[in-house]
């Protein structure tokens, strides 16, 4: 199956039902959700996992995962911006870890990825360029859809939630990702975790701290976040 170009991911077609579902579930309202086939933009490929969480990073079949997204290798930081993903299950805050589409020892080197299990997430290359969410979530090897999280799907009042800056939004995989946006994806009921978290390690990043890897122990500044860069 190709992947489409502007979400590069595996994609399934939407039933009329689900497109309805979907229509329910926008930035307003709370949705009724559903606990039968994945809604929406889906993330599945290699190595992308149904499980339970915490999800660690899949690094088996990373290398397969980033040629399929075709996304530009880090460059020298002439495109380097940042946003903040924040994952929650029943309330509880799951790690988004480290090295996210990055394994120097393979020589594997995305330009989207993280560099430690603060949420930050880095979109650098020599030139701008696009990726969603969906993608982090693709390099991460986590399933994710409009009503599923990994192994976790809607069921009732527990229902997978995206939200963007405060604003829900429906089909969470295909949201491209901006500077500065405040991610959450959470699992679980209303109101047992925040909408729009604390950004200051996004604030960190921007501002060239050791989040931003823009310097180096003399204090110069690096042309890359990326080791060989």
């Amino acid at each position: 199956m190709p992947c489409a170009r502007s979400l590069r991911l595996l994609l399934t077609a939407l039933t009329v039902a689900a497109a309805l579902a979907l229509a329910a579930c926008g930035s307003g309202g709370e949705g009724t959700g559903s606990s039968g086939e994945a809604q929406g933009t889906i993330v599945q490929g290699p190595g992308v996992r149904a499980t339970k969480p915490p999800w660690p990073l899949e690094r088996t079949h990373m290398a397969q995962r980033v040629r399929i997204l075709g996304l530009p290798a880090p460059g020298r930081e002439k495109f380097h911006i940042h946003a903040q993903l924040r994952v929650y299950v029943n309330g509880l805050l799951v790690p988004v870890p480290a090295n996210i589409g990055l394994d120097p020892a393979r020589r594997i080197a995305a330009g989207l990825h993280t560099h430690d299990r603060s949420g930050v997430i880095h979109l650098e290359a020599d030139k701008p360029f696009k990726a969603t969410l969906g993608d982090v979530f693709y390099l991460w090897g986590v399933r994710l859809a409009a009503n599923e999280l990994g192994a976790l799907r809607n069921d009732g009042a527990e229902q997978v939630r995206a939200y963007v800056n405060g604003r829900r939004i429906s089909d969470p995989a295909a949201h491209v990702l901006a500077k500065n946006d405040n991610i959450v994806i959470a699992y679980g009921k209303a109101g047992t975790f925040p909408t729009r978290p604390d950004t200051t390690l996004l604030r960190e990043a921007n501002r060239g701290g050791s989040l931003a890897c823009s310097t180096n122990k003399n204090g110069q500044k690096r042309t890359s976040c990326v080791t060989g860069q």
